[in-house]
């Protein structure tokens, strides 16, 4: 990933299963540690998309 350069990233829909029929996923993102993406990266849990443009920090 280059910095200042936009991204984007749809993570595919047969990724995640449920065998329950009829149940629906609920999807969030975090860091490893629990925490808040960077102020630079979102993510859209209705299309599975992370989106951003990372800086130099």
């Amino acid at each position: 990933v280059d910095e200042d350069s936009a991204l984007s990233f749809t993570i595919p829909a047969d990724t995640f299963n449920d065998v329950d029929v009829g149940d629906s996923l609920t999807y969030t993102a975090t860091l490893s540690d629990g925490s808040a993406l960077p102020s630079w990266l979102s993510f859209n849990p209705s299309t599975q998309t992370f989106s951003g443009t990372p800086v130099n920090a």
